[in-house]
């Protein structure tokens, strides 16, 4: 049902309210929205980027989605997504939040132990690159690839020391 506005466009407003509800933001995101409001607008170009790099293929495999917020953005231009992360927490936000209309499959799986099950022709791991001790990194990529079909793509991106203020400072 249609609420009336003063401009018909915005009509279409309501009937998405009322076809998808309003989205929640996830846990990740949400702290950036209300801390660093440009954080997100960050995240989000990077996911842009990601679909642009792997539009068309068939089968992507995300690691590290956290919240899986900007997982969407990819999965537009994609046959599916399947989103991971080590920590339970975000998979279980990610599945409490999972619209309808968009879904993607979501479990915990630790990149380090080894593969995840099945062959994928892209993969992509975002600001994850910076959490993994520099003695597990290869057998963090190696793991990944030992995901993806023999002409898979990996795209790993991870944010630069200047952008991380001190934090990184003292490494």
């Amino acid at each position: 049902m249609s609420v009336p506005t003063k401009e018909p466009q915005y009509s279409l407003l309501f009937d998405v309210r009322e076809k998808h509800g309003i989205s929640r933001l996830g846990l990740m995101v949400n702290e950036s929205w209300n801390q660093d409001p440009k954080r997100m607008l960050f995240t989000l170009a990077r996911y842009k980027f990601v679909a642009k790099m792997l539009a068309g293929r068939k089968k992507v495999l995300e690691v590290g989605c956290a919240d899986a917020f900007g997982t969407r953005i990819v999965q537009q231009v994609v046959g599916s997504v399947t989103a991971t992360d080590f920590d339970p927490v975000f998979i279980a936000d990610v599945n409490e939040r999972m619209n309808p209309h968009w879904t993607f499959e979501t479990f915990v799986h630790d990149a380090l132990a080894g593969p995840v099950n099945g062959t994928f022709d892209a993969a992509y791991a975002l600001d994850v690159l910076e959490h993994i001790t520099e003695s597990d990194e290869h057998r963090f990529i190696a793991n990944i690839a030992g995901s993806l079909s023999n002409a898979g793509v990996l795209i790993l991106g991870m944010p630069s020391l200047e952008s991380q203020g001190l934090c990184f400072a003292s490494k």
